[in-house]
């Protein structure tokens, strides 16, 4: 009776251990696609800061040419007052 508890015990025990190398693959292969959607998500905040910076320079480029013309403007309308 007690090798035949015994013999239940081992048997429990290596599914046990079957069950946990499961457990361990599923696991590395959630920590894969976790680096790889870190990795994909960084990619992406990478693009998304050069296109920011991209449209800041655009709009400083525009602001400064609307302050010239601006500037042009008013120094026709101070030649014509004098």
């Amino acid at each position: 009776m007690q090798a035949s508890a015994s013999l239940h015990l081992v048997a429990k025990a290596q599914q046990s251990v079957i069950q946990l190398a499961g457990v361990h693959h599923r696991l590395d292969a959630a920590r894969l696609e976790l680096i790889e959607a870190t990795t994909r998500r960084r990619a992406v905040e990478v693009l998304k800061e050069r296109r920011f910076e991209a449209w800041k320079d655009a709009q400083s480029r525009r602001e400064a040419a609307a302050l010239d013309e601006m500037a042009i403007i008013g120094a026709s309308r101070q030649e014509d007052i004098t």
